[in-house]
């Protein structure tokens, strides 16, 4: 499997605080990474009781549902947490209890919602009960949001706000609770090694 980081610290959003063994895997097919040995990645996760796929680990679907196979039969009671952009639908995985955790890109990203969203692959997600993360920038992208969900189907008890900035942290908590969504704050992701 091919690994851009892996460490161990604390999740950010969704299960904020959560100690997990965190691997970071390349997000386009662009980023090279570095072939890591499955049994090497296993020697290590299975000590812990959560793990996170970060990137976009979901290029790489083969690889990882043959990893988080024998990462289960040697820890059962693993919490797996994996990150995507929801473009991709996962294969292989439907026998193994995880969480998904998609952060749909916004019209500010200047990719044409057609490029963004694949509705197929996010009906799936939401049938998976994924949590969906809009990170908010200004005011009004609580409206995409709100548009965005309704045109894809998202429930919105699977919808997290996310500040992007303190600035307009106290809007998104209002906004949330006016309108029935979740929020979660956006801070840095800690390395233990870091000091």
């Amino acid at each position: 499997m091919k690994i851009i980081k892996e460490y161990v610290g604390f999740q950010e959003e969704i299960n904020v605080g959560r100690f997990a063994y965190i691997l970071h895997l390349p997000e386009t097919e662009y980023v090279k990474g570095v072939d890591i040995d499955d049994n090497y990645l296993l020697k290590k996760a299975v000590h812990f009781s959560r793990i996170v796929l970060m990137g976009e680990s979901l290029l790489q679907k083969e690889q990882v549902a043959s990893f988080l196979k024998k990462l289960k039969k040697k820890n059962n009671d693993v919490k797996i947490e994996i990150e995507t952009r929801g473009r991709i639908k996962p294969l292989g995985l439907s026998s193994i209890d995880i969480t998904y955790n998609v952060s749909l890109l916004m019209a500010d990203s200047n990719v044409p919602f057609n490029d963004r969203v694949n509705i197929n692959v996010i009906s799936w997600f939401v049938e998976s009960e994924a949590n969906f993360k809009f990170y908010i920038h200004k005011e009004d992208d609580v409206d995409e949001v709100s548009l965005m969900i309704q045109r894809v189907g998202i429930p919105k008890k699977l919808v997290y706000l996310i500040p992007a900035t303190n600035e307009i942290k106290s809007f998104v908590i209002n906004q949330a609770k006016y309108i029935g969504y979740n929020w979660s704050p956006f801070g840095e992701r800690f390395d233990i090694n870091d000091d």
